[in-house]
């Protein structure tokens, strides 16, 4: 019973995924989700409380879960890679999710779980000492992803005009060096 669980959470988010390719959010019910999923709407609540939480456990399983292998290699441009061939594999979903505002809105699920992911990659490489450095790792992991997440919705905005490489070396570019290379290199 254990491992069935896990797979009907994933069967569900699944169809949810599915069903935001075809419809804006707002306008999925419950119904609609169990009803593609072929179960019944007490099955739906067993595993998340509502379709906010079905938004939120895709948008952990796409950007942090399916992402933490690379964690280990330390290598943030190849995080950064897999991010962007995830979000373009699922752009159709990504460009409704973005579109959910308010209380429960996709930014933040998508800020929390890049943040997530980031602060966990710097934990491999430097110590979170608040005397060694001005900027602690949550504060460089909020601060990237925000800037990430911006990036990433002006790529969905124009269409994903760019491969995910291209897009990935632009974003690695901007997010490492940007700053830097704008004003020079004294800086």
């Amino acid at each position: 019973m254990e491992h069935r669980k896990p797979k009907m959470k994933d069967f569900l988010a699944e169809s949810l995924e599915l069903l935001m390719q075809e419809k804006p959010f707002d306008k999925i019910t419950i119904k609609q989700i169990c009803d593609r999923a072929g179960v019944i709407r007490a099955t739906f609540y067993n595993h998340f409380e509502d379709k906010y939480a079905a938004l939120d456990y895709i948008a952990d399983e796409l950007l942090h879960e399916e992402q933490k292998v690379f964690v280990a290699s330390k290598d943030i441009v190849h995080v950064i890679l897999s991010l962007c061939e995830t979000i373009y594999d699922h752009r159709a979903f990504f460009q409704r999710a973005f579109q959910v505002q308010g209380q429960n809105d996709f930014d933040n699920m998508f800020t929390r779980h890049i943040a997530q992911l980031i602060e966990e990659l710097l934990g491999g490489v430097r110590d979170d000492d608040a005397t060694a450095s001005l900027y602690s790792n949550e504060a460089l992991s909020l601060y990237f992803a925000n800037a990430f997440m911006y990036l990433c919705k002006e790529w969905l905005r124009e269409g994903c005009r760019h491969t995910p490489q291209e897009f990935a070396a632009y974003s690695s570019g901007l997010l490492l060096h940007g700053l830097r290379d704008y004003l020079g290199k004294e800086m």
